[in-house]
Parts: structure tokens; C-alpha cells; sequence
């Protein structure tokens, strides 16, 4: 028996058909796909940024609230991610320096402060108001420069040494 009979012989008999869904999304132009997965993204980010709005608050009630931050976190991480699946690279990337910026605050255990509650705001009206432009049918682009160097100037400040920030510049070299 040849190697081709042995195969013929093992393989199954009818290819398995696909399913309805499959067969629809095969036989749907990109755009339509593209259009969809969009419309899918635009849900999840309301979801997602009600939750880090609720746990913002609970956070500036409790700022020991490590949970509440570690949820917030994870919202930028799922925008980052969700985004960058449907095309939206800066919208991921503002995303990604504000996640960057929370791992880090979570990694030094910090209480939340003033200077993480505004990143956070100033994160919420960001990314709701790309998603109401999405929405509306608005250019895909918006300018998150200002978020982005927000995260950095935190980022970078949380890397800092604590005793040069907090001690007074003539007792440093002493």
C-alpha cells in the first residue's frame, strides 16, 4: 500500500462544513469586518472606561485602594490591547504609557495622590472623547500628546530617588 492510499484511507470522509457565522464572516468584505470589529471595540470601551471611572472614585475615597487601582490598570490595559486589534495605534499607545505609568505606581505601593487622580481624569476625557469621535463617525486620529507626557512626567517622577525629592538641594552632596 502506498503512503497516498494509507492517507486516503484515514482521512475523513466529508470535510466538516462551516458554520453559518464563519461562512457569513468569510463571504463579508473587509470593510464590513473592519466595521464590526469596531462597533465591537466601541462597546467594550464605554464598559471599560465606566469601570475605571467607578473605581477612580473609590479610589480618591480610599487611595490605599490597591484593588480599585490594579482594576483601573487593567481597564488601560484591555483599551491598549482592544485598540490596537482594530487599527487604533495611538489611541493604543496613549493607553500603553498610562498603564505604564499605574504598573509602576502599583509595583512602589503608593497611595493614590492628587498627581494619579488627574493622569486618570485626564485619561477618562481623553478616551471618551475618541470613542463619542469614533461614534460619530470622526477621523480615527486625536492628539493625546499632552496624556502621553502627563504618564512620562509621572512615570519618570516615580522613578526618581525618594530622598532627592524630598530633601532640600544644599543637604544632598552633604
Amino acid at each position: 500500500e502506498t503512503l497516498a492510499e494509507t492517507f486516503a484511507s484515514v482521512a475523513p470522509a466529508l470535510a466538516a462544513q462551516p458554520s453559518e457565522e464563519t461562512a457569513r464572516l468569510m463571504a463579508a468584505s473587509n470593510e464590513e469586518l473592519d466595521a464590526e470589529l469596531l462597533g465591537i471595540f466601541l462597546e467594550e470601551a464605554h464598559e471599560v472606561l465606566e469601570t475605571i471611572a467607578e473605581h477612580r472614585n473609590k479610589v480618591v475615597a480610599e487611595p490605599h485602594d490597591f484593588e480599585s487601582l490594579t482594576t483601573a490598570r487593567r481597564g488601560f490595559h484591555t483599551l491598549k490591547g482592544s485598540s490596537r486589534m482594530v487599527g487604533l495605534t495611538d489611541f493604543s499607545e496613549a493607553a500603553r504609557f498610562v498603564e505604564m505609568a499605574m504598573n509602576r505606581w502599583l509595583q512602589l505601593e503608593k497611595d493614590a495622590d492628587a498627581s494619579l487622580i488627574s493622569l486618570l481624569d485626564n485619561a477618562c476625557l481623553l478616551f471618551g472623547a475618541w470613542v463619542e469621535q469614533l461614534e460619530s463617525g470622526g477621523g480615527l486620529w486625536r492628539d493625546a500628546a499632552a496624556l502621553t507626557a502627563q504618564a512620562q512626567n509621572l512615570l519618570g517622577a516615580l522613578d526618581s530617588p525618594a530622598d532627592e525629592m524630598n530633601t532640600p538641594a544644599a543637604l544632598v552632596g552633604a
